[in-house]
Formats: structure tokens, sequence, C-alpha cells
């Protein structure tokens, strides 16, 4: 598989599953909660409530939204070939997206586990990591540069 193939297969399906994780349950309040549904049943909290709502959660010390708009930068970045900030800011969402381990409740509701919204969201981030880094291993060295120093056209 050629780079320029596997790279758009990272960074397309990064956003494909950032948007499928919307409509599914970010948190499980109780194990008798379904662990896959689709934006129905009982569950209160799908990841588009969560994406709207989140930002809030600063007020109690909650980061975890916030590598939401990270990641979107990111993203540009990654557009705009910008390879190294775009693996920079992947790797700070991740890190931002993994201290959701951290919130033990929300609204005073105890969480019993991570939604599988919530873990389709973090593949999500992990893809456009994984998308920076292979395209900044795509990028041809500059053959002007011999031994880290530009070579002049004067003798």
């Amino acid at each position: 598989m050629k780079n320029d193939t596997l790279i758009l297969i990272l960074v397309y399906g990064s956003i494909l599953l950032a948007l499928i994780s919307l409509s599914m349950p970010a948190f499980r309040f109780s194990p008798d909660e379904p662990l896959i549904t689709f934006s129905g049943g009982h569950d209160p909290y799908p990841g588009i409530l969560v994406l709207i709502l989140g930002w809030v959660a600063i007020l109690e010390g909650v980061v975890a939204w916030y590598g939401n708009p990270v990641w979107l930068f990111a993203l540009y970045l990654f557009f705009r070939k910008e390879f190294h900030a775009s693996i920079a800011f992947s790797s700070i969402s991740i890190c931002l997206g993994l201290s959701s381990f951290l919130v033990k409740e929300i609204n005073e509701r105890e969480i019993h586990t991570m939604g599988c919204g919530f873990y389709v969201w973090l593949t999500a981030l992990v893809l456009l990591l994984l998308a920076a880094i292979v395209g900044h291993s795509a990028i041809k060295p500059n053959k002007s540069l011999k031994s880290g120093m530009p070579q002049s056209g004067a003798p």
C-alpha cells in the first residue's frame, strides 16, 4: 500500500470515526445499560450531547472535552501539511482525551464505564496522529541540504 493511500485512509477514517462517535453513548452509568446503542434507549449521554455541553466541565476541573478543538486544529495543520505541528497537537488531543479516565462522575451520577462512543472517539484521535506520522515520514528530504548545511552556488 502506498503512503498516500494509507494517509488518506487514516485521516478520513479519523474524521469518519469522530462523526460516528457522536451517535454513540459516551458513558455508562450502570452495568444494566447496553454497551452499544445509537442515540436511543435510556442512555442520556450520547456523544453529540457531550460535544455540545462538555466545554462546561472545565468548571469542575475536567479538561477532556478540549481534546476536540485541539484535534480540529491538528486536522487543520495536517491538511496544511504541517506534519510536525499536527503530530504535536494530535498528541495533546490524545492526552486530553485520556484524561477522561480520571472523571468519576457526571452531574452527581457515578460513571460505571466509558461507552463505546468514547472509545470510537479516542480511536479517531489516534488515527489522526498516525496519519500525521506517516505524512511526515513520506516527506522527501531536501536534496540541496548536505550535512545540515545549505549549499551555496559560490566557491
